[in-house]
């Protein structure tokens, strides 16, 4: 779900033309702001001063179906967003699989989609694992015919290309339950270099295969960097929410040089500002060696944790409403 801030911060000749169109065409403001968002108006000056007051940008965000206006949170500041927008209609939407240069493939070039063996060598990662629906990200996992004559689970993870040392990570997500106790979704860090017994890694959503009805409760793992680059596994805590994955949370990592903090948050509607706390863990991890100092990246995963393919007829999707990337002011 977009906030209202990132359009609160387009250039201000956007006045100038919500006033014009108001003018002409008997517009409210927000079918007004409709219409700026749409052709993404450019100009380069402003004659004249119209202000465009908070309860203005709020009816307009009612119009167009978006949350309140939000505020980076407080110390923190936005490097990057993805809504997800679009729908399984529009072809052109598609992350993974249109190459049209648009407007919104070149916003989706930040990811890069895996096309690979899946987790632990169990099924297949493919980019048509991917779609757009109703402004949410949607993995389905499902068990598709090779061309060998076998069936494998073929499901979908991505990596974002931005990678910092540190940051704030936030996403809303849920996962359908899985009767075979085959998939587990996952929001996650993973080292740029690529070995995360070198480099750790932080799995601040994970679902795990649980087949229960509700997937509660999911969890958060940090794992540890240690000097044996072919650690098996790799050590690492664990922290429990008791809460069921099919259901909205917003789920937030906080990764500093001294602490590593996760908090929880009950987010049925998705509207900002209005979510609930309910999991505040202060102080997930402060031990200094255990905490990565090196760039990472976050990544979308829905992992099959078996070898054996879903049965037929068995799909599991994971959906994701946003993810927010940002740095420490």
């Amino acid at each position: 779900m977009k906030a209202l801030g990132t359009y609160k911060r387009l250039p201000a000749v956007m006045v100038c033309i919500l006033a014009f169109m108001a003018a002409s065409n008997g517009l409210g403001l927000a079918q007004a702001i409709l219409k700026f968002v749409t052709v993404e108006a450019e100009a380069s000056s402003l004659m004249g001063d119209v202000r465009v007051t908070d309860d203005d940008m709020a009816a307009a965000g009612a119009y167009l179906g978006f949350g309140p206006n939000t505020q980076d949170p407080p110390g923190w500041e936005l490097l990057w967003e993805d809504n997800f927008d679009g729908t399984a209609n529009d072809t052109t939407a598609n992350p993974m699989l249109n190459t049209t240069i648009t407007d919104l493939i070149r916003k989706r070039s930040q990811w890069s989609p895996y096309n690979s063996p899946g987790h632990a060598g169990n099924g297949l990662r493919r980019p048509s694992a991917f779609m757009l629906e109703n402004g949410n990200l949607v993995i389905t996992a499902k068990s598709v015919l090779q061309t060998d004559g076998t069936k494998k689970t073929v499901s979908g993870g991505m990596s974002n290309k931005t990678n910092t040392i540190y940051g704030r990570f936030e996403t809303r997500v849920r996962v359908e339950t899985d009767p075979t106790a085959t998939m587990s979704g996952l929001v996650l860090t993973w080292p740029l270099a690529g070995n995360n017994c070198l480099n750790g890694e932080l799995d601040f959503f994970e679902t795990g295969s649980s087949a229960g009805a509700t997937r509660q409760p999911f969890y958060s793992y940090l794992h540890y960097p240690t000097a044996d680059q072919a650690c098996t596994p790799t050590p690492q805590r664990q922290f429990v929410h008791n809460f069921a994955a099919t259901k909205w949370h917003k789920v937030v990592m906080e990764w500093l040089p001294g602490s590593i903090n996760v908090k929880v948050y009950d987010s049925p509607s998705g509207a900002e500002g209005v979510e609930t706390l309910v999991s505040d863990n202060t102080l997930f991890e402060d031990s200094t060696d255990k905490i990565p100092d090196v760039m990472h990246h976050i990544t979308v995963q829905l992992d099959a944790f078996k070898s054996a393919p879903l049965p037929d007829g068995v799909v599991v999707r994971q959906y994701v409403d946003y993810v927010r990337h940002y740095k420490k002011l």
